[in-house]
């Protein structure tokens, strides 16, 4: 017998309906009735649960029906290579979106600071002016600098901050005008006046490079 007359006759034993086996197998009772007639055949899933609900070995089910077992040999086969196509499509993939997120940080959340002496060519005070010349690679684009006074008054603290861009100009030099009338600027000549030392520090707070303020740098 095939596969489908096997089903039917185990059923029939058993007192099953088709409606009933096809109710423990999830599907519809049409198709318990098309694998009966034998106008298609249940996938390989479908007759391990077969087998169990019937209490028939799949020895027993599928003797005899050569048409099934070469149907579930080549889906196992088909599954396979399918399977071996999927893994290499989710690797391929994978690497993509590492790749595309890597870009993205490079290029639009990526920045970098001064964080070692050799980055600091030079760090004066002349002609009433702070002078900082800085050594970056030359992907480093658009700079920012911040500077603030430590709660004793008597350091002031900047950091130097950089990210990926086209802006170019004047990276690698900062100037900032000292000993102002401006008694709310950084530098103010009342500011200078208690300032012991100007110091390129991290963001963790790491002091890169200081620069003691002696009393010609004061007016």
């Amino acid at each position: 017998m095939n596969i489908g007359e096997q089903i039917k006759s185990r059923r029939m034993e058993l007192n099953i309906t088709q409606q009933d086996l096809a109710d423990r197998l999830n599907v519809s009772r049409s198709a318990i009735s098309n694998w009966e007639t034998g106008k298609n055949y249940p996938d390989l899933q479908i007759i391990v649960q077969i087998s169990e609900e019937l209490q028939i070995s799949l020895d027993e089910l599928l003797k005899g029906d050569a048409d099934v077992v070469e149907k579930i040999t080549k889906d196992m086969v088909e599954s396979r290579k399918l399977r071996g196509k999927t893994k290499k499509l989710i690797a391929a993939v994978s690497v993509l979106a590492v790749m595309l997120l890597a870009t993205l940080y490079l290029f639009f959340g990526w920045s970098g600071e001064v964080n070692k002496a050799e980055q600091v060519k030079d760090m004066r005070i002349a002609d009433n002016e702070l002078v900082i010349e800085v050594e970056v690679p030359n992907y480093y684009g658009r700079r920012a600098w911040y500077c603030d006074i430590d709660e004793t008054g008597t350091i002031a603290q900047i950091t130097i901050d950089y990210n990926f861009g086209r802006s170019k100009d004047g990276r690698d030099v900062l100037t900032s005008e000292v000993n102002t009338d401006d008694e709310t600027d950084i530098f103010s000549k009342e500011s200078m006046k208690r300032l012991k030392e100007i110091q390129i520090v991290t963001c963790d707070g790491k002091v890169v490079k200081s620069l003691k303020v002696t009393d010609e740098m004061r007016n």
